[in-house]
């Protein structure tokens, strides 16, 4: 579905996360998915524009972000995620 979207759009995906985002390191040590949801929707409401980019957050809680670059997004996050990841 992401890559058919023609505007703006942003994917974050947590380590070890499945269908649910939660009860895994990346989600307790990274940032919060609600509040990502909230800074999101303000900064929408405000006229803020964004870029489109993919977060990778790290079981540490690092967050790996890329543009169009698979290059610096982690081998497992292109190579099982595949299709998703794809603009």
């Amino acid at each position: 579905m992401i890559s058919i979207m023609t505007g703006p759009r942003q994917l974050v995906i947590y380590a070890d996360s499945r269908h649910s985002v939660g009860n895994v390191p990346a989600a307790n040590l990274g940032p919060l998915p609600l509040g990502l949801v909230a800074d999101w929707l303000v900064a929408r409401l405000n006229g803020k524009p964004f870029a489109s980019e993919r977060w990778f957050v790290e079981a540490s809680g690092r967050v790996v972000k890329a543009t169009r670059d698979y290059a610096k997004l982690p081998a497992f996050c292109v190579s099982s995620i595949g299709s998703a990841m794809r603009w």
